[in-house]
């Protein structure tokens, strides 16, 4: 990352990849009693929510963040209990779940299951050699595997781009590419079904914070691109 760029505040590729490893995480599957206790404990909500400050979503991360503090006074099994009905409800079923995951069920006029973003990402996944492990069991559209690319692409980019501004420039581009063309055209409409459908304070909160930071990261990425004079970067 140019230093003129990082001397503006913008959020480094770790703290990127990072938000983007712990959001797939929260969607991938229901939350064992292990994983809501992880979640909970004061190391790790200080470690969001510096993450949140250092990729400018502070606000936006606020909700959660009081909701995993409230968990200090809960019965731990009850929660998460609790948090595994939410999940079928919204994110399985019975039916399709009041908010599938998936962004074939937003970006089909039917909102079927197994449309063409299926095929695109599928086809992504095995053209950059990422392995989704078996016991996933879901279509590869599912947005915990759509914020597993975007990890993957932000640190792809760090490792090709670095100091060498036409490559970075590339890798900007294609993380934008893939943001604005299977993210954000279906995140905001399913993060609405769980703020409208969602029973617990952990499944809205989450959603909303990854709506707002799914737009930071693109209007930083944009501000990236035009470079820190407001210029066009080559690729």
């Amino acid at each position: 990352m140019s230093r003129d760029l990082q001397d503006a505040g913008a959020p480094g590729t770790e703290e990127r990849a990072a938000l983007y490893a712990t959001l797939s995480g929260v969607f991938a599957r229901e939350l064992t009693q292990e994983g809501w206790a992880r979640l909970c404990n004061t190391s790790t909500r200080e470690s969001l929510r510096e993450l949140a400050v250092d990729c400018g979503i502070e606000a936006e991360a606020t909700a959660l963040l009081q909701c995993l503090a409230a968990a200090d006074g809960q019965d731990p099994a009850a929660t998460v209990e609790e948090l595994a009905v939410d999940y079928a409800r919204l994110f399985i079923g019975p039916g399709p779940g009041l908010a599938p995951p998936y962004e074939s069920v937003y970006t089909t006029p039917t909102r079927r299951f197994y449309g063409e973003a299926l095929s695109q990402i599928s086809e992504l996944l095995r053209s950059e050699g990422i392995q989704v492990g078996e016991e996933f069991g879901a279509p590869a559209d599912h947005l915990a595997v759509e914020l597993a690319i975007m990890r993957y692409l932000v640190e792809r980019g760090e490792a090709r781009g670095g100091e060498r501004d036409p490559v970075q420039a590339a890798e900007w581009r294609r993380q934008l590419e893939f943001l604005e063309g299977h993210l954000l055209p279906w995140v905001p409409r399913w993060a609405a079904d769980v703020e409208r459908a969602g029973a617990t304070d952990f499944y809205r909160a989450a959603a909303g914070m990854l709506e707002g930071y799914l737009r930071r990261d693109q209007t930083w990425l944009r501000r990236a691109l035009a470079g820190p004079a407001g210029q066009h970067v080559d690729g």
